[in-house]
């Protein structure tokens, strides 16, 4: 993919490569403990964090590693306000492969912002990249996790004990995933 922009929308969510100018947006959304409950972002988090977590993002994207975008709420006027990020990472050509990930601010929960973000991410996924399965991995704890990806076709496949460090403490995870196959059918 290489440095190509990604820019996908429908009539009120854009999902676009996260930007440098996103660092505001992503540290304000990302103060409120709920919102990082179950992400293992480095906490308390600061400006400074913020701007080198997305200038990895960006790193990641330019080594073709990770395609992480901006998941925008788009106004009537065309202005678009950042709600979270949907990446695509670890994307791993040769097995035809990558995990999905996503984090959404407290103020867009249950404005189906996340599913027509994960619906769009999807499409990358199967459409552009061609690739033949999407994970995820969600804290055993995160059932609403659980329930969208559930909502959009994944499967579980089982736990992945102590499989991730969250805020310094190891968690058991829910590995899901979705295949070309089964995306393509329930299209």
């Amino acid at each position: 993919m290489g440095n190509r922009d990604l820019n996908l929308e429908t009539e009120n969510v854009r999902l676009r490569k996260v930007r440098v100018i996103d660092v505001p947006s992503f540290f304000s959304l990302l103060q409120d403990p709920e919102v990082v409950q179950f992400i293992g972002i480095e906490i308390p988090l600061t400006t400074e964090k913020t701007r080198r977590y997305v200038n990895h993002l960006l790193k990641k994207w330019r080594s073709d590693n990770a395609l992480a975008f901006s998941l925008c709420k788009l106004e009537p006027s065309g202005q678009e306000i950042v709600g979270g990020l949907a990446c695509l990472e670890n994307i791993d050509y040769r097995d035809s492969k990558a995990e999905l990930g996503i984090w959404l601010g407290k103020q867009f929960w249950g404005t189906n912002l996340a599913k027509t973000g994960l619906i769009l991410l999807l499409q990358v996924a199967f459409l552009t990249l061609h690739l033949r399965r999407v994970y995820a991995r969600a804290a055993i704890e995160n059932l609403q996790m659980h329930k969208r990806l559930e909502s959009l076709g994944f499967e579980r496949e089982g736990v992945l004990r102590k499989d991730a460090e969250i805020h310094g403490e190891p968690h058991d995870m829910v590995l899901y995933a979705i295949l070309n196959d089964r995306y393509l059918h329930l299209r």
